[in-house]
């Protein structure tokens, strides 16, 4: 299966062409009800380009020329997905690295609420022990 691609357009770079970068393909997914829906893919999810770029119609694909053209073909490094608020959107930083350190606090961010709930589900069982010992010995035996 494909990876997620960034690219980096050069600033001496004016316009890029039609589909120049867009790569998409579709997949059949199966829910857990056991009905089936399908997902879209797209390569390019990290961009870094210039300010003023002309892109021609789906460049890179997944609607960021839309994006890119609704900030003001602003110079920065774009990202879909990136937070929690973009999951399912494009979103623009100033650089690269303010790319990453977003990116970054977010892993972080995660990794703290799956430890949040791994402590509090651990706090229910004791506590649940502590009440009822003899319901939780019988659970254990079992």
């Amino acid at each position: 299966m494909l990876q997620a691609t960034s690219i980096t357009i050069p600033s001496s770079i004016t316009s890029i062409g039609k589909e120049a970068f867009a790569s998409h393909w579709k997949t059949s997914e199966r829910s857990s009800s056991g009905s089936y829906y399908t997902v879209d893919h797209w390569l390019v999810t990290e961009v870094t380009i210039g300010a003023n770029v002309k892109l021609g119609s789906n460049a890179i694909g997944n609607g960021f020329e839309e994006f890119y053209n609704s900030t003001g073909r602003q110079a920065g490094a774009y990202k879909y997905g990136a937070t929690f608020s973009s999951i399912d959107k494009w979103e623009r930083f100033e650089n690269k690295e303010t790319l990453e350190k977003k990116v970054a606090a977010n892993e972080k961010m995660v990794l703290g609420l799956g430890i949040g709930v791994l402590a509090a589900g651990l706090a229910s069982v004791i506590t649940w022990a502590v009440v009822n010992p003899k319901g939780f010995k019988r659970a254990m035996l079992k």
